[in-house]
Order: structure tokens, then sequence, then C-alpha cells
């Protein structure tokens, strides 16, 4: 609030992460409430759609499995155009990467769930043992 209508110190105000600028005038109480209950319901917004976007995470299975990344946007898309449908899924990957959390999350969306998980650890297969069809998967 101010009582010197300056467009720079507007500007810098905002820059510095206040959400309204009131002008200190014959109105500024009116102009005062008006601003506090815009932030109010702004936040009350934001923590409505905080609490949606965590119970939507975590009907879908998505709980587990964080981040905001466009590749884990990519991940998820992908969990849920898969889940639905009746078919294998071979997930692939490096040791550590969430493969079992992936697979979690497409058997809990999935429709009846009754799909088994079948874990194997590729490294204690010995090279021979694996399917030539399979090589390049």
């Amino acid at each position: 609030m101010t009582a010197l209508p300056d467009l720079d110190t507007a500007v810098d105000a905002l820059n510095s992460g206040a959400d309204r600028f009131v002008i200190k005038d014959h109105n500024y109480v009116e102009q005062l409430r008006r601003a506090v209950g815009e932030v109010s319901e702004s936040l009350k917004w934001k923590k409505e759609a905080g609490y949606l976007r965590r119970e939507l995470r975590r009907l879908t299975g998505l709980d587990n499995i964080i981040g905001q990344s466009p590749k884990m946007k990519a991940i998820f898309d992908m969990i849920q155009t898969v889940a639905p449908q009746n078919s294998r899924v071979l997930i692939t990957g490096e040791s550590g990467t969430g493969k079992e959390l992936v697979a979690r999350a497409i058997m809990k969306i999935a429709p009846g769930r009754r799909h088994r998980l079948l874990r194997s650890i590729a490294g204690r297969f010995r090279r021979r043992c694996w399917n030539p069809n399979c090589s390049g998967i």
C-alpha cells in the first residue's frame, strides 16, 4: 500500500511477490478489503487444488510416484493409457528407476484387478536363458 501512486513502485512490489497493489486514497479501505478478499479466495482455491491433485493421485494409483517434469508427465499419461487395456505389459529400465512402482500403479488402475505382478531381475538370468525373440526389448 502506498500514498504515492507510482508505476515503478507498483512494478517493484509485484515483482517482489505482492499479490495486489493498493493506492492509499479516499477509498483505500474498500480497496484493501477487496484485495484481502481476493487473496483469501485465491489461497482457498490453491489449497483445494492441491488437495484434489493429491486425492486424484491417490485414487489413480500414482500416489507413490513423484515428479512433475515433462518425462514424468509422459509416464503418468502412459500408465493411464495402458492400465485399462487387457494385455500384458513389459516394463524395462535401469535398477532403481521405479519400474515396480509403475507396475503397481498400472495394476491399481486396471479394471477387475485380477492381474498378477511377475517380478524378475534380468541380471540374475544367464544370457542363454532369454528367448531370442525377446532380444532388443
